[in-house]
């Protein structure tokens, strides 16, 4: 049926980092964009695991869960900080086609 309703979920892998002493404030790219949630979440998890190995060694704190990863200096959290995390978008496919 060509004018049936029909909505998908796009996880799409967002990476933001601040860092003001440095003089790089909030940047935000898209990392990959996935059909599936597994997905995302293992891809999630490999970029995780390169970026722990980027962010300076003075980011002291560290929260995860299965959709974000952020890292932050202690006391900066709003201006030392690298994040990833998976954000859902519902498309109505009717309107792309």
């Amino acid at each position: 049926m060509k004018n049936e309703h029909r909505l998908t979920t796009v996880y799409t892998i967002i990476h933001a980092a601040s860092n003001a002493e440095d003089g790089c404030f909030a940047v935000s790219s898209a990392r990959g964009s996935f059909l599936s949630l597994a997905a995302a979440r293992q891809e999630l998890e490999k970029q995780i695991a390169a970026e722990k190995k980027l962010v300076p060694s003075d980011y002291d704190c560290e929260e995860q869960t299965d959709d974000r990863w952020i890292a932050y200096q202690d006391g900066f959290a709003a201006a030392a900080y690298s994040k990833l995390e998976i954000v859902p978008t519902t498309l109505d496919l009717r309107r792309i086609a």
